[in-house]
């Protein structure tokens, strides 16, 4: 085989060591005797392969999952006598047709088919489909933290007109595994070897070429409502295909390029809203394109966000009606997680359109030789204005976040009666982006670092939950050694207190959870993000020498400007306030740490 031997199964579950420790040396040869009799199984459930231990393969649950909650494992991979599970309605009627983009993006994904079955797939050769399992096994359950519909049931679907969809998933398969080992110690695992990966890794890049050139084809003879899906599509993989090779100056430009497909189903009359009142789409697969375009907006307002003002103005206004009618209690994780992704873009968008110099960017760059963006760092040694009513709109925003969590609040306590579900994982994650929403909207407005310390339980809480999602059974599936999400999921919300928490323990808890592993979500590295917040906490504690640390200390990040290829980076900040504030520049060289 060109790049490596089928993985055997193998058991490492921490509940059954810590079960084996109790058995008498007699109980333990006698299950093992009888173990070993038993022919070793090299199939099962995507859930037991990604973690990879013996599956019992009962289905349409394994047993083993089962234990870990409803929902945990993800069933088996095209078995037409196991149907899924997880196609659940998320429907609710809203009460208003004036915000399509909201609308589209809660429709049911049960209206999905599902993949078909992998028999009638036909590959080229053996390497073809190993990639695509691993697309199947491995990169897919990990790409979204929450609805999977897009990554593990659309792509996998493709009409008789798209199959170069499946050079993509080709393409993603093979980088999943030949960037995993960025972060990970040397192995001696069969077919692990720095040949192989780069084998596998130009292999990929191959089926990824081919993609592009069968996208092109087949908008050149598309129908104008086949060819939007189809750029929505092609979009989504292009970003996720160049964020996974570390090419984030063209994911970000192909996004903001995207957001305009999204913004042309929001105008069309035609074919949105004149069947109902709503104006809610007939096309249940372009309204999930829409909800994963929401979440991968999420991500570019965290990083750099080119819009202009006056578009993050109107924007910060999406689903003002939807948010007026949001129930006081929601009915499960599927509507909570819609409302807190609509509550969270609609703030974010307002922060980028009361300060959008204020915002901490991922600025990209080819060459270090490029011009600074940061040159002109004044506006964050000054006094913020507040002015023009930004404050009774900020609290607004903050409200909205309340009442979210007041109606999330039973839902919450009740998913975490079994801490090990996979229920729990999901909910802890939403609480951890409300609070993260609640942390970032108190902080953003303020002249002064000082009202972060006002904050600190809500950053304490915010660690605490992050520190029992990265212990939870699930934690691996999505956040495993080297591994790549395309959605918000620890990175960024720790990053907040581990820049602006001056707690100092606490603070150090936040680095030490995001150096547990190297994962990456979109555009964050953990490793990265956890070196520059290092570098500011060594600043901030320079020269002061009580426990607390004084305004005059404190360091307020600018952006930061990336040559990716290069691993190397170079920090922007402010330390202090008024004419007594000291610009600081730190070039930061990454190689160690991702290579």
């Amino acid at each position: 085989m060109l790049f490596y031997e089928e993985e055997e199964a193998r058991d490492s579950l921490g509940a059954m060591q810590a079960s084996s420790k109790s058995e008498s040396s007699k109980e333990k040869r006698e299950r093992e005797r009888k173990r070993l009799k038993k022919p070793k199984v090299k199939t099962g459930c995507k859930t037991c392969k990604i973690r990879r231990v013996k599956c019992d393969e009962t289905r349409p649950e394994c047993l083993r999952c089962q234990r870990f909650g409803k929902n945990y494992c993800d069933g088996y991979d095209y078995d037409s006598s196991a149907p899924s599970s997880r196609n659940q309605s998320r429907s609710r009627d809203l009460s208003s047709s004036s915000d399509n983009r909201a609308i589209l993006a809660r429709r049911s994904s049960s209206q999905l088919l599902e993949p078909m079955p992998q028999r009638s797939q036909s590959f080229s050769t053996e390497d073809e489909y190993r990639c695509f399992r691993l697309y199947c096994e491995e990169a897919a359950p990990r790409l979204s933290c929450f609805d999977r519909s897009v990554w593990q049931q659309l792509f996998l679907q493709p009409g008789p007109d798209q199959e170069f969809i499946r050079h993509a998933l080709i393409a993603i398969g093979g980088l999943s595994r030949s960037m995993r080992k960025m972060g990970l110690e040397n192995t001696d695992e069969e077919g692990s070897s720095t040949s192989n990966f780069s084998r596998l890794h130009g292999f990929a890049l191959e089926h990824y070429d081919k993609f592009l050139a069968g996208t092109k084809r087949q908008m050149a003879v598309a129908t104008r409502e086949q060819g939007r899906q189809l750029a929505m599509i092609s979009c989504l993989l292009v970003v996720c295909i160049e964020n996974m090779q570390m090419h984030y100056q063209n994911a970000l430009i192909h996004a903001q390029q995207s957001f305009k497909l999204v913004e042309e189903l929001n105008g069309d009359d035609n074919e949105f809203g004149s069947s109902n009142q709503e104006g809610v789409s007939s096309n249940a697969i372009e309204d999930e394109l829409v909800q994963q375009f929401n979440r991968m907006e999420l991500q570019i307002l965290t990083v750099h966000d080119i819009r202009t003002r006056e578009e993050h103005q109107e924007l910060k206004n999406e689903g003002v009606f939807s948010i007026r009618n949001m129930p006081e209690t929601f009915r499960d994780n599927d509507e909570a997680r819609w409302y807190l992704d609509l509550i969270m873009r609609r703030a974010f968008h307002f922060m980028a359109y009361a300060q959008a110099d204020r915002l901490v960017q991922l600025k990209f760059r080819e060459s270090p030789d490029e011009p600074s963006a940061f040159d002109n760092l004044e506006g964050l040694s000054q006094t913020l204005d507040a002015s023009g009513g930004l404050e009774v709109e900020q609290e607004i925003y903050a409200s909205e976040s309340r009442r979210w969590s007041s109606a999330f609040e039973p839902l919450f306590h009740s998913s975490l009666e079994d801490i090990n579900d996979v229920d729990a994982f999901r909910v802890l994650l939403m609480k951890v982006h409300s609070l993260t929403t609640t942390i970032r909207l108190s902080i953003h407005l303020s002249p002064t670092e000082l009202i972060t310390d006002s904050l600190t339980p809500q950053m304490e809480s915010l660690i605490g939950m992050s520190r029992t999602i990265l212990n939870h059974p699930y934690a691996e599936v999505i956040f495993g050694e080297g591994s790549f999400t395309f959605d918000m999921g620890l990175i960024y919300p720790l990053v907040t207190p581990a820049f602006s928490c001056r707690n100092r323990k606490l603070r150090r808890d936040a680095l030490d959870l995001l150096c547990t592993r190297f994962w990456r979500e979109a555009q964050w590295m953990s490793l990265i993000s956890a070196d520059m917040a290092r570098f500011i906490m060594e600043t901030e504690e320079s020269g002061v020498e009580t426990e607390y640390i004084p305004d005059w200390a404190r360091v307020r990040l600018g952006g930061v400007e990336i040559v990716a290829e290069e691993h190397k980076g170079t920090m922007h900040c402010v330390r202090g306030v008024g004419e007594s504030a000291v610009h600081i520049e730190s070039v930061r060289d990454w190689s160690d740490l991702v290579d």
